[in-house]
């Protein structure tokens, strides 16, 4: 279909609030997608940073904090992706920290992150991203 945006449909904000803004609330397809895509690229930038880094030696000085610069940068926007589900959830932001938990943060995480579906309709941090992109008759 034309204009099928397919897991992006029914993202209704900019990719600059999408992985910036602490803001708003995403569907489980965004997140999936958004987080599969963000951390694949950052992966492969570090990859090619450190790749370089063995080749030329001298480079370790600017490419160490070009490296650090990088890895704020993913934290802050994988931090955006997770608050906005936790506010689709109806959940505050400060559930990130269960991530901390040592051996079962991550799980607990991508169970409700991933699998917990939304509150239908508007919340205390916005409207319905699904419903907001349905498309009227």
């Amino acid at each position: 279909m034309p204009g099928d945006l397919g897991p992006f449909a029914p993202l209704n904000m900019p990719i600059r609030e999408l992985l910036f803004s602490f803001e708003g609330r995403i569907p489980r397809s965004i997140w999936w997608a958004a987080s599969a895509i963000v951390n694949f690229v950052w992966l492969l930038i570090f990859a090619l940073l450190i790749n370089l880094s063995d080749a030329q030696p001298e480079a370790r000085m600017v490419l160490g904090p070009i490296l650090i610069g990088l890895m704020l940068l993913v934290i802050w926007t994988n931090l955006a992706l997770h608050i906005k589900r936790l506010h689709d959830t109806g959940s505050t932001g400060w559930f990130c920290l269960l991530a901390l938990i040592p051996y079962l943060g991550w799980l607990i995480v991508v169970l409700i992150y991933g699998f917990r579906r939304g509150t239908a309709g508007s919340n205390e941090y916005g409207a319905d991203p699904l419903a907001a992109s349905v498309p009227s008759p």
